[in-house]
């Protein structure tokens, strides 16, 4: 139930992957007479949308360009249900951390749709006369016990919001949103000089792909494979 819209993918998007920083990162030590032309970010879903937010907080002004509208795909319908202690290893202070700056990021956008929940946990099988009702309005006789696994560890956001309020601060603060479709990158000395986009090419000092599933698109541009592949159940 919780891989709507995980913690980790949640920081994941909220914060530079190194692999994006390290592409950024030359753009980010030029002097202020170099800042024109901007990064292009091509995506408007979570890790699009709070790229540009979290770039314009660096003084950035990034253009943002989605070819249908912000959160369109799956990035706006997910549940969005978060979870602070279900990481594992590795993953621990990466669900922990992002919990918190969801809170942040709820209070500091005016994301109304936020909210702390309990996570309960249900154990299937036949009701028995010490079975807890802690979620009555769950239907039908196969639930043997329920329990609380945390009372202030679950949060819930409505994804789109998210998205939007994300976009609509980035763009307060100085980003552009454009809709249009990215068909295309030009390269120069090994990096990407402008981005084709409805038939017209835009200078970029960098460029950063937030696609989704439509990245594969990416490999025709950059000669690379992005292998995508599908799931049937």
């Amino acid at each position: 139930m919780l891989a709507s819209l995980s913690t980790a993918t949640a920081l994941r998007a909220a914060t530079l992957s190194a692999t994006v920083y390290t592409a950024l990162q030359r753009s980010f030590t030029m002097s202020a007479s170099d800042q024109n032309p901007p990064i292009i970010i091509a995506g408007a879903g979570l890790h699009g949308a709070a790229l540009a937010y979290y770039l314009t907080r660096r003084g950035e002004k990034p253009l943002l360009i989605d070819k249908h509208s912000v959160a369109a795909a799956a990035s706006g319908k997910g549940g969005g249900f978060l979870a602070r202690d279900w990481g594992s290893g590795p993953t621990v202070q990466l669900h922990q951390v992002s919990f918190a700056l969801h809170a942040e990021l709820a209070e500091e956008l005016g994301v109304a749709s936020y909210r702390r929940i309990p996570v309960v946990a249900v154990t299937p099988g036949t009701r028995r006369a010490g079975t807890q009702q802690l979620v009555p309005w769950l239907d039908g006789d196969g639930i043997e016990q329920t329990r609380y696994m945390c009372q202030d560890g679950g949060a819930q956001v409505a994804p789109l919001e998210l998205c939007t309020k994300l976009v609509d601060a980035a763009v307060a603060a100085g980003a552009t949103y454009r809709k249009g479709d990215v068909q295309g990158l030009e390269k120069e000395g090994g990096r990407v000089c402008a981005v084709h986009v409805d038939g017209e090419a835009l200078p970029c000092r960098a460029f950063v792909c937030t696609m989704g599933p439509w990245a594969a698109c990416a490999q025709d541009w950059l000669n690379i494979p992005i292998p995508m592949t599908g799931d049937w159940h």
